[in-house]
């Protein structure tokens, strides 16, 4: 029998108490995290060493199909601390992921909020999620070098997050989904928006240079004029990301919006973040100045 792991599997470290108010730890090696699970009424187990800075997910089920709360947040003062302040502020949740990084010098205050908005919005995309944060979290003062680093973060993240029985795969990720999450795919999780739309409105521009975001699967790609992505590796031309992203994956079905990036400050973020920032009307500082003449024609 072959159980030769996937060439994308992720190897990681788990301490699994034999008391299960105690928390399971989690190591990364690869991005340097550690990573502890524990359930609501075992947070005060959590030994003083968890007071270090880092950012946690607050976790529910919501149904029997896969649906799930989350509320995602950052402790720049200390996990355990602020974590404890949730077992008697927040009613709905049952279990918390807590992050840190297994390094020295652990995560500070900014690199902390610039995490938080990226599981944010990780979270926010999933076909399964509904995230209660009331307000967008987001810290982008981070340097270049900065996000590049947090951005190795995301994927152990994720998939310890769907490892927890939480999987914040979006509609066109690597999972086969139920009519019923179908449906939700089709309702809740529709923007309405492709890559012809970012590419009028300014926000992307023709051949525009793209990148993989996951390490495991190294790719490049540029914009065509009508929303193509023509790969670098063999010039064959995509009509959507996530289709471009599966090639590169080897035909795995992709969330190509997370999947790919591009560049804005000297670093590269995931085009789900330009989607967002387009529609919510932020200024878009990276668009060329268009004579509004010309704008009308």
């Amino acid at each position: 029998m072959d159980i030769s792991p996937p060439a994308d599997s992720l190897p990681l470290r788990v301490l699994v108490p034999e008391n299960g108010l105690e928390p399971t730890i989690i190591y990364d090696e690869s991005s340097a995290l550690v990573m502890a699970v524990i359930d609501r009424g075992g947070v005060r187990r959590l030994q003083a060493t968890w007071d270090v800075p880092g950012i946690y997910v607050l976790l529910h089920v919501l149904d029997g199909d896969g649906l799930f709360g989350a509320y995602v947040g950052k402790a720049p003062n200390g996990l355990k601390s602020r974590v404890s302040q949730h077992v008697v502020g927040k009613d709905s949740w049952c279990q918390a992921l807590l992050v840190c990084r297994d390094t020295t010098h652990g995560f500070n205050s900014t690199q902390a909020g610039w995490l938080e908005g990226r599981i944010y919005q990780l979270l926010k995309e999933s076909v399964n999620a509904q995230v209660s944060n009331q307000q967008i979290p987001t810290d982008d003062t981070l340097a270049p070098y900065e996000k590049t680093m947090l951005e190795s973060c995301v994927v152990p993240i994720s998939r310890v997050l769907r490892l927890l029985g939480f999987d914040p795969s979006t509609a066109d990720g690597n999972r086969e989904f139920t009519s019923s999450l179908r449906a939700k795919a089709k309702t809740a999780k529709y923007y309405g928006i492709d890559l012809k739309v970012l590419l009028r409105a300014n926000w992307l521009n023709e051949g525009e240079r793209l990148v993989s975001l996951v390490p495991a699967w190294p790719g490049e790609g540029e914009l065509t004029s009508n929303g193509g992505i023509r790969l670098v590796s063999n010039g064959t031309i995509y009509e959507s990301l996530s289709a471009a992203g599966g090639a590169v994956r080897g035909g795995l079905a992709t969330n190509g919006w997370s999947f790919w990036g591009v560049s804005r400050e000297d670093s590269w973020i995931p085009l789900s973040t330009i989607r967002e920032r387009y529609l919510d009307g932020q200024v878009n500082l990276n668009a060329p100045l268009v004579p509004e003449a010309a704008s009308r024609t």
